[in-house]
């Protein structure tokens, strides 16, 4: 049943947040928030904060975001349509009334959903009978156990119209049977079995109700693999294989893997990996990647490391970067060439899948490998370019600015990188005591101006809001200090509650507690007094500022820095490389004071 916006907003608001969500989270008070565990995932640090005056949850932890219909709609595992029903119920307010023709698609997908169901218990029944030897058979050879075909749910469809006469007496009209997908019109105008001496899978809705089966062939002929049709309960660019599967286990922190086939996803989840879908013959459409990121905001696509793989692999990419959005993106996993999930499972080579897995690249990375591998020949200042060009074109269907600042930040950083001059040991050797002795100050000067900046931003986060254009331009010497910073900025364009307890217990969440306990040092105050938390926040801002000012603490902060990045990030010539040495002599300088008293100042105590 359809709902209009004006219904669904009038249940909106007579349902209270922090009710609904307290019948099964124990929350407590946090400031403007309430905060507790977080349903979705497993934590033991509260990072699911309820911000009743704004209407809307959001964890920390898993990034679960949404407003009371949402919560209920994830957590009981229902359709729209279903948490607004039992809503209104639950409000007292009366449903409206299905038109005619509301009433009679509803009769209509009642009765093919029925059809279905019939159609999935005969199948799992054939596959026991005398007639499903050759499909049990197959399913011991791919090392699938019995109780895994339970829980999947398999069959075997026979060879001739035993279905079809089954299905008749049930009740079910030969139409019925044609607009379900199980029967065509053969050559003599008669109705057939669609599905054949196959195995069957069935494809199950989020709501665990067969909505079309897939076949695989067991004797000689073509397709090997066979869908149902479209139907009026099957859209196969909308469905993913196994999602009623992994909604039972949203609460896990493993990957989403997304596989190719039926037997990659029932195998990996025999052998221990709960969440795991595959789409349904055909290559990831828009539709699929929001169910994904329903699931999770970061799913893992498996392929195989061959040529194919990586064409598929690519092609994936492509489709999800104008889709991408703070928060949401995806993971690759190229697998031994030749193999797929099940394949290794099978022969026992578990290892060579979790080593794969442990390799799996971010997006980001995938397009930078694959923009490298095809680069050829850039030795010319006309080929740099024209690859330079091609890896920003890349990334231009991105629509949300500020994830396409972040890549294209980070591919200019790579580019800087992969062209950076290589010394070739020729010119005067320089004395290598006081070589170290600079590099070491210089790295005391980078250290201490990071941990001040984030420092300052962890504590008073609502800064961001206001020096977010600066702080998106800064990087740190530490991975862990990176990490932070990303997180940070992922807190202010994700619409996230900028609240310095929460940001502090989502970061230990992700495994930066280390990172943290490094940073925030208390001897960090010494050198930045207005970044503790009972500063004003008149004077964090103009401490801030100070900071920004301060040529020794600050490298993005000179002029000259800020007009090389520019430049740089326009064309790359032997000026602009002359121009990076003379301001790395001039950043060594200002280095070296900071680096000294930063040294002096620790010799002290």
């Amino acid at each position: 049943m359809r709902f209009s916006d004006r219904f669904v907003d009038e249940v909106r608001g007579r349902l209270s947040l922090p009710d609904i969500i307290g019948r099964r989270v124990k929350l407590i008070r946090s400031g403007h928030s309430l905060k507790g565990c977080c349903p979705f995932h497993q934590e033991k640090t509260p990072s699911f904060h309820v911000y009743e005056k704004d209407g809307h949850y959001h964890c920390f932890g898993c990034e679960a975001h949404g407003d009371a219909i949402d919560f209920v709609r994830l957590s009981e595992n229902l359709s729209f349509a279903e948490t607004i029903e039992r809503l209104a119920q639950s409000v007292g307010l009366e449903l409206p009334r299905e038109t005619s023709t509301e009433t009679e698609d509803t009769q209509k997908r009642t009765r093919l959903r029925a059809v279905m169901e019939a159609a999935c218990t005969f199948f799992e029944g054939e596959l026991r009978g005398s007639n499903g030897w050759r499909a049990r058979s197959y399913l011991v050879k791919r090392a699938l156990q019995e109780d895994t075909w339970q829980r999947f749910r398999l069959g075997y469809a026979p060879s001739h119209q035993e279905l079809l006469t089954f299905l008749h007496k049930k009740g079910f009209t030969p139409a019925e049977l044609q607009e379900a997908g199980l029967s065509v019109v053969g050559q003599t105008g008669e109705p057939r079995g669609r599905f054949r001496d196959r195995v069957m899978f069935p494809i199950l809705d989020r709501q665990g109700r067969v909505i079309a089966f897939g076949g695989r062939l067991l004797g000689p002929g073509e397709p090997k693999y066979l869908n149902s049709p479209e139907t009026p309960l099957f859209h196969k660019g909308h469905e993913l294989y196994a999602q009623s599967e992994v909604a039972k286990s949203r609460s896990s922190n493993d990957d989403l893997l997304v596989c190719e086939g039926y037997m990659d996803v029932i195998a990996l989840f025999q052998a221990g990996f709960k969440k795991a879908v595959a789409p349904l013959g055909t290559a990831l459409t828009p539709q699929q990647l929001e169910s994904l990121w329903r699931l999770s905001p970061e799913p893992v696509l498996c392929f195989d490391g061959d040529a194919a793989g990586q064409k598929a692999a690519l092609r994936a990419l492509e489709r999800a970067l104008p889709l991408l959005v703070p928060g949401k993106s995806l993971n690759f996993c190229l697998l031994p060439k030749g193999e797929d999930p099940a394949s290794l499972l099978e022969r026992g080579d578990g290892c060579a899948l979790k080593k794969a897995l442990s390799l799996k690249k971010p997006l980001l990375e995938m397009l930078w490998s694959m923009m490298t591998e095809k680069a050829g020949d850039v030795s010319t200042p006309e080929r740099r370019a024209k690859w330079e060009k091609e890896i920003f074109e890349a990334i231009a269907p991105i629509k949300d600015d500020t994830l396409k600042s972040h890549y294209r930040r980070f591919l200019q950083d790579k580019l800087f990188h992969h062209f950076r001059p290589q010394r070739k040991g020729k010119g005067p050797i320089k004395n290598s005591s006081s070589t170290a002795t600079l590099s070491t100050l210089r790295a005391n000067a980078a250290w201490l101006r990071a941990r001040a900046v984030l420092v300052t931003f962890l504590n008073h986060p609502l800064l961001l809001q206001d020096e977010a254009d600066i702080f998106l331009t800064l990087t740190f010497p530490s991975a862990g200090a990176e990490a932070i910073r990303l997180h940070l900025l992922d807190a202010l364009h994700g619409g996230k509650k900028l609240d310095a307890d929460a940001l502090n217990a989502h970061l230990k969440d992700k495994g930066l507690e280390e990172a943290l306990d490094a940073i925030l040092q208390p001897d960090i105050y010494t050198h930045a007094p207005f970044a503790k938390k009972t500063t004003p926040a008149h004077d964090v801002t103009d401490g801030w500022h100070g900071l920004l000012e301060s040529r020794h603490l600050l490298e993005e902060g000179i002029p000259e820095v800020r007009a090389w990045q520019t430049s740089l990030s326009k064309n790359m010539t032997p000026d602009v490389w002359t121009k990076v040495q003379r301001l790395r002599t001039s950043m060594d300088e200002h280095y070296q004071q900071l680096g000294q008293s930063t040294e002096k100042e620790r010799m002290e105590k």
